[in-house]
């Protein structure tokens, strides 16, 4: 699959300013295919809000909007007594290509920019909306000021209409994702974006997030008033005199179906496209990673090289040298030494390194060129500070400097993605998730209900590099080897590391079917009968091959897969069910099943608590 990023066609245009007079209607904005509404409320001399409605019922009402800002030495609230100066209208309509659930992303919007001056702030400033068919999302847009200036906190506010069952993670990024009422949620509880609300009544879902974070800190959403959650920023944003501001998006998918929430492209349709340079890069190439330090941690220079043969016999692209590897007496030399060797098996090699080790310019640079010199692809950041707007711009400045040495990157212990993966598509994954790891003996542990749930929640945001699949029965507590397979095909990462000793992965029965696997895909549709926390059942494309992964929580639980998104005529299909017989040992075993399918056929079977079920079906 070619990485670039090209506007295939372009609807793009400002329709023109039109005046406004005192206490018009609020001003609205819908989507392209009519499902979405946002209405704007402008009273004069008043608190700027808005209203939004999915299908006709609407889902937040009077959220408020605004700025605390400090302008010189003054403390100003802005959006607090507003007067209507201009509207601008937008529309736009691109298509670019992307790594994810699908091939190609589409970029359909209507949109209004707001220009706006606060009497109590005595300074112009504008907001901006644009309404997908699945999403809508806004943000401020500061002129600039004479004097230095600084955003203490955000007025915005999701007021939802009614009480709804939430999935989040509270305390930390890498919290386990949790259900609650939102009426339960305390003002004092942090709550980590992405957040999904199960609309009552069957009227859909909605995720909270946020967009384009640069230049900004990275923000949470508390409890405010009776429904609503408002955005609490991580740090101050400091900016001199002169200097315009966008600040991120605050977006709010709104789907009617967990296929439409999954599927949404909002979160890079709302950041820039790549530098022309980027945009059909073709040394930035998904894959699969053989990675050491799950299984056996710290391992020899000649061990890696026997983990790039295993990388040859899996079919995998990568291979991932760990932590200490500078600890190596001549480490470069010696890392050269094993590139050299990966590389005539058809092998390249990633690194891993302490983010703490880069902040001086010039010491990043001599890395950086080392890291070229000895042949190494890509770069395994770690250990990232608190997301305040230093740490944000960090990242910027990272990604930038390793595209210019066409170097891929992998983000871990860091800040959730914003949609940046579209600008800089050398960003290939993150972390920002509590994945594989924990459940390593010895150290934490996830909610039984926590694997069932990430795909609709944290997932929405982008990558997640969770790191799946282990078939050692010492690793796998109450895990099946269902779950442990169909993580790979769940939990989206176009550099996907395979936690799992090669040589284990290798000797497993489903090795055929964990070969093919890609990271990438054509087409994804989340199947009927998943339900947050519950079961995650997931059928994606790659080319005319389909796979089928679900994930199952503590309950033992029956599943049919009607077979209709196969294409005409017979499939082979590999079909790789859990062994439930109530035997603990059983989890590391498979029910399998070849034979051939067409698209009027279902399949019917049974899963163990966290167990799973994965398929393959080849035209």
């Amino acid at each position: 699959m070619s990485h670039g990023r090209k506007r295939t066609f372009v609807v793009a245009l400002v329709l023109g300013s039109v005046a406004w007079i005192v206490g018009a209607a609020p001003i609205e904005v819908t989507g392209p295919n009519g499902k979405i509404k946002v209405a704007v409320d402008v009273p004069e001399k008043g608190r700027i809000a808005f209203d939004a409605s999915l299908s006709g019922k609407k889902i937040f009402s009077k959220s408020p909007l605004g700025l605390a800002m400090r302008i010189g030495g003054s403390n100003k609230g802005v959006g607090n007594a507003v007067t209507l100066a201009k509207v601008e209208k937008e529309s736009g309509d691109t298509t670019y290509k992307i790594f994810g659930n699908h091939a190609e992303a589409r970029d359909h919007y209507n949109g209004v920019k707001i220009y706006l001056h606060d009497s109590s702030a005595d300074m112009d400033f504008a907001v901006e909306f644009r309404v997908f068919d699945d999403a809508m999302a806004y943000r401020y847009l500061i002129p600039a000021l004479d004097s230095d200036y600084m955003v203490l906190s955000e007025l915005s506010t999701w007021n939802f209409v009614d009480d709804c069952k939430v999935w989040f993670a509270s305390k930390h990024v890498e919290g386990n994702i949790r259900e609650y009422d939102l009426k339960s949620v305390t003002k004092e509880k942090k709550v980590i974006p992405p957040l999904t609300a199960v609309l009552p009544d069957g009227a859909g879902y909605v995720t909270l997030m946020e967009a384009n974070v640069v230049n900004y800190c990275g923000s949470m959403l508390k409890r405010s008033g009776e429904l609503g959650l408002r955005v609490s920023l991580r740090g101050l944003n400091k900016y001199k005199a002169g200097a315009k501001l966008e600040t991120p998006w605050r977006v709010a998918v709104m789907a009617p179906d967990l296929n439409t929430l999954v599927n949404t492209d909002v979160i890079t349709n709302l950041c820039p496209p790549p530098p022309k340079e980027l945009a059909d890069a073709d040394w930035i190439k998904p894959g699969r990673v053989v990675w050491s330090w799950w299984s056996s941690d710290l391992v020899s220079p000649k061990r890696l090289k026997e983990y790039s043969d295993m990388a040859v016999e899996l079919g995998f692209e990568y291979n991932m040298v760990t932590w200490h590897w500078d600890k190596w007496p001549d480490h470069w030399k010696t890392l050269a030494d094993i590139v050299d060797y990966s590389n005539k098996k058809g092998v390249n090699v990633w690194i891993w390194w302490h983010s703490k080790k880069l902040h001086d310019p010039e010491v990043r640079k001599k890395f950086l060129d080392n890291a070229v010199k000895a042949g190494v692809v890509g770069l395994k950041i770690d250990f990232f500070p608190p997301d305040n707007q230093t740490t944000m711009e960090y990242y910027e400045t990272l990604l930038k400097e390793a595209a210019a040495h066409k170097l891929m990157l992998n983000f871990h212990g860091c800040a959730l993605p914003s949609g940046r993966m579209r600008t800089w598509p050398n960003k290939l994954t993150c972390e920002a998730v509590r994945a594989h790891e924990y459940w390593m003996p010895g150290r934490f542990d996830m909610d039984t209900q926590h694997n069932a749930a990430l795909p609709f929640t944290r997932y929405i945001a982008g990558y997640g590099d969770y790191t799946p699949t282990s078939f050692d029965p010492k690793y796998l507590k109450r895990y099946s080897w269902g779950q442990e397979l169909a993580e790979a095909i769940v939990f989206l990462s176009p550099i996907t590391h395979y936690a799992g000793d090669p040589k284990i992965l290798l000797a497993n029965s489903a090795v055929d079917v964990l070969k093919k696997i890609p990271t990438v895909w054509d087409e994804t549709i989340v199947l009927p009968g998943s339900k947050i926390g519950e079961v995650a059942g997931f059928a994606r494309r790659s080319g005319t091959t389909w796979f089928v992964g679900v994930i199952n929580n503590d309950q033992e639980r029956d599943f049919k897969i009607d077979l209709g998104f196969l294409g005409g005529g017979e499939y082979k299909a590999v079909i790789l069910k859990d062994v439930v017989d109530g035997k603990a040992e059983s989890a590391a075993a498979w029910d399998r099943e070849d034979r051939s399918v067409r698209k009027n056929d279902a399949i019917d079977f049974k899963m163990r608590p966290m167990g799973g079920f994965v398929a393959m079906f080849t035209k």
